[in-house]
């Protein structure tokens, strides 16, 4: 019996080695498995990025290719041009020392019929000297060969210099991944461009275009009440464009300045913002641009409401209806981002703005008292009517007045809104 018991005793001993033993190498196992998991992950995620670099090599490569064409068809035309001026040169010395042997001659001769004799003689080289200079103005100078050849040359310089940048950025996101994940701050654009104190329209041109080589992104950041949100900037036909406040956390790479730093180039009094808007199946029909007419209250407010400094914004909000649709003063009214009438962002707003009959852009308060975030467009005149304007729709009007004649206003919406920078 006691060696039954003895044996027992000893299988289970042996059964829980034996599972002590397989939990110790599962847990092994699922560390490695993790592990693995881990840098299958990250090799996954390296392959989309090296994807994503392969589409955007094939790219450059093919507006390289077009630009160095371009590059060969100037000197081509340099060439050609050079060698007709070489031409032009000789032909034009000759004439010269002709019309000078001509004047010795005159002025060496006794007799008014030789001097008459050399002086024709003189005036057909004369014309000649004419006739050359005229083909050269109109065949060489005015051929656009030197302005084509230059602002060529100009912008490959510009962009030579830029690619300079993106290698000392290669390598400091090389070195970043060397490093492995960061907590610290995305780096700063003016850090970047090498120029340091004050934030300037030149500065923050250079990070656009540095960024767009390199495929990088610039965004202006804010931290306030204990969180980080970043503005992304773009450069659109020549305009940048700093879109809304969000929370959103840019990418390593990114290029990076302070918000109040590209805040501070906009002249409060003439600021330009914008405000993207769509309907029906396409998400953005285009971008209506507003023009602020002083640092009025409500001019203050609309602005804010664009960058969303303050939280709020006019983006993802809908326009809510078109008053007087079809007659004189028709506007329509947008901007309730609560869903509520529009909470206000500062108190008394007022009517601030420039008194004058109503005239077909003009941004007006949307509520009778002002103590609103809403504001109305003017999309048809009232000469008869009196309003206070603290905007004017500078461009894109043509879309406000789409949107008046839509059966439902309240399917159109502010797809996205922000400011000009130097606008």
């Amino acid at each position: 019996m006691s060696s039954q018991k003895s044996k027992t005793s000893s299988k289970d001993k042996e059964d829980k080695n034996l599972e002590k033993m397989q939990k110790e190498e599962i847990s092994k196992i699922d560390t490695n498995l993790e592990t693995c998991r881990d840098y299958l992950n990250r090799l996954s995620q390296h392959k989309e990025a090296m994807e994503v670099q392969k589409v955007l090599h094939c790219h450059q490569k093919a507006e390289l290719e077009k630009v160095i064409a371009r590059h060969q068809q100037a000197l081509d035309s340099v060439h050609h041009d050079l060698k007709k001026l070489n031409n032009m040169l000789t032909e034009g010395h000759g004439l010269c020392k002709y019309l000078e042997e001509s004047r010795k001659q005159i002025l060496g001769t006794d007799t008014m019929s030789l001097v008459h004799v050399a002086g024709e003689d003189a005036q057909q080289r004369y014309v000649a000297t004419q006739a050359l200079s005229t083909y050269s103005v109109t065949t060489l100078l005015e051929n656009g060969t030197i302005k084509v050849s230059n602002e060529l040359t100009g912008l490959t310089a510009t962009a030579l210099a830029n690619l300079a940048e993106v290698r000392t950025l290669n390598a400091i996101q090389e070195e970043d991944e060397l490093k492995g994940p960061s907590t610290g701050p995305p780096r700063r654009a003016s850090e970047i461009v090498g120029e340091g104190g004050q934030l300037t329209m030149r500065q923050l041109k250079e990070a656009l275009q540095i960024s767009k080589l390199g495929g990088r992104g610039v965004y202006a950041m804010l931290d306030s009440t204990g969180r980080s949100r970043a503005a992304e900037l773009k450069l659109v036909d020549g305009r940048i464009m700093m879109y809304h406040l969000t929370d959103f956390d840019p990418p390593k790479s990114a290029l990076t300045v302070q918000f109040a730093d590209v805040r501070a180039l906009v002249r409060q009094a003439t600021a330009l913002a914008f405000l993207e808007v769509g309907w029906g199946s396409s998400e953005q029909k285009g971008t209506v641009y507003v023009r602020v007419l002083g640092s009025t209250l409500m001019a203050k407010h609309f602005l804010l409401m664009c960058t969303g400094e303050r939280g709020p914004s006019y983006a993802k909000t809908h326009f809510n209806s078109v008053l007087n649709k079809g007659y004189p003063a028709e506007r329509v009214r947008g901007g309730d981002y609560d869903g509520k009438g529009g909470k206000p962002l500062m108190e008394s707003l007022g009517c601030g703005g420039v008194i004058g009959h109503v005239k077909r852009g003009h941004v007006v308060g949307g509520m009778m008292d002002n103590d609103s975030a809403q504001f109305c467009i003017y999309t048809k005149e009232e000469p008869h009517v009196a309003t206070y304007a603290f905007a004017m729709v500078e461009k894109g009007l043509e879309l406000m007045r789409e949107i008046a004649n839509i059966d439902d206003v309240t399917k159109a919406q502010v797809t996205d809104c922000g400011i000009c920078i130097g606008g």
